[in-house]
């Protein structure tokens, strides 16, 4: 049986310049396996997850990073750029147990 939340453990957030939301790529572990996907997220709600789960200067940074960028598409990589891990809950991230279910 799934639990009510799993969580999502982020390997990267990818900005496209003038998009309305950000793009997160990772995976949620079940049983010992990983399952990869990308999960379109607006901007202002991740915003407010991560300053929730994270703090409010992990998400500066990260605003930071994809402003002051002049690429299209910017990535942040959480172990790479922050040196930590950002996992978030399925829940809050809008995913539902049917959908994990026929993952």
């Amino acid at each position: 049986m799934i639990q009510t939340s799993l969580p999502f453990n982020v390997n990267y957030i990818v900005y496209e310049k003038g998009d309305t939301a950000f793009l997160l790529e990772g995976y949620i572990k079940l049983k010992k396996k990983k399952y990869y996907t990308t999960i379109p997220i607006e901007i202002l709600r991740l915003s407010r997850l991560i300053e929730k789960s994270e703090g409010t200067e992990i998400m500066q940074f990260i605003w930071k990073r994809f402003y002051s960028s002049n690429d299209p598409v910017v990535e942040i990589s959480p172990n790479k750029h922050l040196k930590r891990t950002i996992n978030l809950n399925t829940s809050d991230l809008g995913l539902t147990n049917h959908q994990l279910k026929i993952a």
